[in-house]
């Protein structure tokens, strides 16, 4: 979804079937990491930072932003300057204090500048991909990237990552919408609209998860059963018995189309 809907950087990966010392110890997802680098979060060391809001808040140059107190961890490569670490947090100052008062607080009417420093579109598809997979993440402020241009002075919603906390329920909870900064964001009738035009021109893309997953499915099917062997039936990370490989994927399948008509329909996409 992430790389449909353009959003910069969506890693890659592929299932393996792992072995050790001559031992099989099961079927595992073996993925790019978020990192700076060629073939990897391309940006300019020199101008941009990549920042993880995460609230373990352990990285070795970080800082809280002023008025929405959000733990930035800088990931770049190499160590910024102390100075360039006060530039980055005054930048996020002048982001949020177009959207918040001083008590964090939606500013009611947001100013005419409110989207400058916001990338607009990488935050609707951000929203998108986060709020059909139920990514709960976001709400503990866990594992959220951003990657912020130094020559535009320009805030963007990505990387996407660490899904496995994700689709738990089938439900129609929003995860989203009063976490990050979507509060101010969907105040706006254009990030609305920016919302709506990407569940639009992406329309066939979510109808045909259904049978991507199906395809996935067939692919994995040996493989799941060698690590059934392994490990036996198990709880996934919230503790739900799903049954067996094909009980999950269909438990998979059934959230999925939920979630995507629940985000269709609160965007006023009705079917």
């Amino acid at each position: 979804m992430g790389q449909k809907l353009n959003l910069p950087f969506t890693p890659e990966g592929t299932f393996v079937n792992l072995v050790l010392n001559g031992n099989y110890v099961g079927l595992y997802w073996f993925g790019e990491a978020i990192k700076t680098g060629d073939n990897l979060v391309k940006i300019d060391e020199e101008t941009d930072v990549l920042l993880e809001l995460d609230d373990y808040f352990d990285s070795k140059q970080r800082f809280r932003s002023a008025i929405k107190n959000f733990p930035y961890n800088i990931k770049n490569e190499s160590d910024i300057t102390t100075k360039r670490l006060k530039e980055i947090a005054s930048e996020i100052k002048k982001i949020e204090n177009r959207l918040y008062d001083s008590n964090g607080i939606v500013k009611t009417p947001l100013p005419e500048d409110f989207g400058k420093g916001i990338d607009l579109d990488s935050f609707a598809g951000f929203f998108i991909v986060n709020e059909i997979m139920r990514n709960i993440d976001i709400s503990f402020m866990k594992s959220c990237y951003f990657i912020f241009d130094g020559k535009s002075k320009t805030l963007f919603a990505s990387p996407i990552w660490d899904f496995d906390s994700c689709l738990w329920e089938n439900d129609t909870v929003s995860i989203c919408k009063n976490n990050l900064y979507y509060d101010a964001l969907f105040s706006l009738p254009a990030f609305l609209e920016t919302v709506c035009e990407k569940l639009d021109s992406n329309a066939i893309l979510f109808d045909e998860i259904a049978s991507h997953l199906d395809s996935r499915t067939e692919e994995l099917k040996e493989a799941a059963t060698l690590d059934s062997f392994r490990w036996s039936e198990h709880p996934d990370v919230s503790g739900h018995y799903r049954g067996d490989f094909f009980d999950a994927v269909q438990f998979l399948k059934t959230a999925l189309q939920t979630r995507i008509k629940y985000l269709k329909t609160t965007m006023n996409h009705r079917e």
